[in-house]
């Protein structure tokens, strides 16, 4: 990229739409964010892969036959990240992320993803998630990140109802800084 690779932070601030499906329910394309941050290793003029963290966020809306309206659950991931970004052209990068930690699946307790049954809170499961994307160097320090494809998976939890794992795809821009 401009100015050469970052050495000592890489943080992106991205948003979109993301699909869910939590086993059978299917939830309307959603607003998504997330923050990836790391360091960043230089290995060679082209390829810098970094260390670091992901956290993302989306909300579920559901009808609540318990009570009547509209009520909306909140998905939270929490995840060690590892990406690499190789230039292919000066100011042009394509970026691979993979992320391992939790979801924590929250506001959910009566609703259609737990079989209206009641819960003790939030429910909490391994997480997983593969993102590609491209980023454009604006300034030596500044990118812009477009990811065309993020898949999120967590396997079935108790108290997750209609057969259980949720799986997401993401689509989301953003903008980074790197030093």
């Amino acid at each position: 990229m401009t100015g050469g690779q970052p050495r000592t932070i890489s943080a992106r601030l991205i948003g979109g739409g993301s699909k869910v499906n939590a086993g059978s329910i299917s939830v309307p394309v959603q607003a998504t964010f997330g923050l990836v941050g790391g360091y960043p290793i230089p290995v060679n003029p082209r390829l810098t892969v970094e260390a670091g963290a992901a956290f993302t966020f989306t909300p579920a809306p559901y009808q609540s036959q318990m009570v009547n309206g509209n009520k909306t659950g909140t998905l939270w991931a929490a995840m060690a990240n590892a990406g690499a970004t190789y230039q292919v052209m000066p100011n042009v990068g394509i970026r691979g992320d993979v992320g391992l930690g939790a979801l924590v699946f929250a506001g959910i307790d009566q609703s259609p993803f737990t079989n209206n049954a009641p819960t003790s809170g939030a429910i909490g499961m391994f997480h997983v998630r593969a993102a590609v994307s491209a980023d454009y160097a604006i300034t030596p320090n500044i990118v812009l990140t477009a990811m065309p494809g993020a898949f999120s998976y967590s396997p079935a939890a108790e108290g997750i109802g209609g057969g259980g794992s949720i799986i997401s795809f993401d689509f989301m821009v953003g903008i980074g800084y790197h030093k």
